[in-house]
């Protein structure tokens, strides 16, 4: 649980940083007539901004083809093989395209093991919170992640 508040965390403080870097560049600029001059930092994080932009094509294909390879191997998989595609198919469209991330939460919830696994069952729980907290539901995101029983919360079972 204490991963995806991070995750939570840095989408906020990076939301932050972006906004609060082009609030001051446009303050800046308007309240002087010289040209803009970024500090070097600031210019490596556009130029990294910008290369990701332009290749935004080859990481959509990239992306859109993994997922491909993914279903395809789900059609075959049984039992908990299944569920770690599904979750692995879940985890690229997290944040990517909610509404396909949902389809696979749903249909891990519909595997049998689903029923008598506690820890799926609260893998799942965050993975529901992780849907409504990049949809911006947050009190639906602390609703679910308070399904989660805190005996599960432990070293034992860290990738929760």
């Amino acid at each position: 649980m204490h991963f995806y508040r991070r995750i939570i965390m840095k989408q906020f403080l990076l939301i932050t940083l972006l906004v609060s870097l082009f609030t001051s560049i446009s303050i800046s600029t308007s309240a002087q007539s010289k040209p803009l001059v970024l500090n070097e930092p600031t210019q490596k994080l556009l130029l990294t901004l910008d290369n990701m932009v332009k290749n935004k094509a080859q990481y959509h294909t990239k992306h859109y083809e993994r997922i491909r390879q993914l279903k395809a191997l789900a059609r075959k998989a049984k039992g908990y093989n299944k569920y770690n595609i599904y979750k692995n198919i879940f985890d690229l469209y997290a944040h990517y395209q909610t509404d396909s991330a949902q389809v696979y939460i749903d249909a891990m919830t519909r595997l049998p093991e689903y029923k008598s696994d506690v820890v799926m069952q609260a893998t799942l729980h965050i993975a529901q919170a992780e849907i409504y907290a990049v949809s911006a539901l947050y009190t639906e995101a602390i609703s679910e992640l308070e399904k989660v029983p805190h005996s599960l919360i432990n070293h034992e079972h860290a990738d929760l």
